[in-house]
């Protein structure tokens, strides 16, 4: 009897019988195997369910913590530009903050990514060519110099109480 070629070998024998291809055949159950194949015969005789437990012990899940926080200031200016500060922090000490100035359909985007050894620096303009760039920028430097200070400024008010307070003592 002929075989195909790299194809299986035919039965052999007045009872064997050849099954026609089925595209389902994969899918069907396989021929039940017989009974003394079934046994594990190596570990059955020499492992008692007392001593299972050390074979099989089952490994303690490693806790992890993971944190992310997550800080948006969005300040409107009197003209309609809007600044927005965002800084993502990470507990594994990732830093990324980026820093939107926009008016109108002109923006000035800063992001900077800091990894406790590298730090990254990117710019993004949108809508400027380098002379309105330039504007741009001198805009919002004024702005800067308006802004109201802050209680560590030495020059406000609070800076001034505070310091009367303290150098005192």
């Amino acid at each position: 009897m002929l075989k195909d070629p790299d194809g299986p070998v035919p039965p052999e024998g007045p009872g064997a019988r050849r099954r026609p291809w089925s595209p389902f055949a994969a899918l069907e159950d396989p021929p039940p195997a017989p009974p003394g194949l079934k046994e594990d015969q190596d570990l059955d005789s020499q492992v008692s369910s007392a001593g299972l437990g050390t074979i099989l012990r089952p490994t303690e899940p490693k806790p992890r913590s993971y944190f992310q926080s997550v800080s948006v200031t969005k300040v409107t200016l009197p003209d309609g530009a809007v600044e927005e500060r965002r800084t993502v922090q990470d507990s594994q000490g990732r830093r990324e903050t980026t820093v939107t100035r926009r008016r109108g359909d002109q923006a000035f985007i800063a992001t900077t990514k800091e990894d406790g050894q590298s730090r990254d620096y990117r710019e993004e303009v949108v809508n400027m060519d380098d002379r309105e760039l330039a504007q741009f920028a001198g805009a919002w430097q004024q702005h800067d110099e308006l802004r109201a200070p802050g209680p560590s400024d030495s020059s406000s008010a609070l800076g001034r109480l505070f310091r009367r307070w303290f150098s005192s003592w």
